[in-house]
């Protein structure tokens, strides 16, 4: 079996690029959420419309503002560490991982 040879990482604006569209998801989602909540004057089974083409319960908009915020939490996690594994690096080389 040949050694697999470890991916080259991305430059750092592309890292932090990512981070700040991964925190505006994280942004979204809150607002979607407190929108939701806000909406919904403690009736979740209150239909909400959408310009008049769908009406759902307001349950549906709270999960997708979960779900949204989940997904961002998560896909900062890789590009954090990486910025992290970095600044490691750079105040103290030579320290392995």
């Amino acid at each position: 079996m040949t050694d697999a040879v470890p991916p080259e990482e991305p430059p750092t604006a592309t890292v932090v690029s990512r981070i700040v569209s991964y925190s505006v998801a994280v942004l979204g989602g809150i607002l979607i959420i407190v929108a939701s909540y806000t909406g919904s004057n403690g009736d979740w089974s209150a239909p909400v419309s959408f310009r008049g083409l769908i009406s759902v319960p307001m349950w549906v908009p709270f999960a997708l503002g979960i779900a949204v915020l989940a997904l961002g939490v998560m896909s900062l996690i890789g590009p954090v560490r990486v910025l992290a594994r970095r600044a490691r690096e750079k105040r103290e080389p030579g320290r392995p991982d």
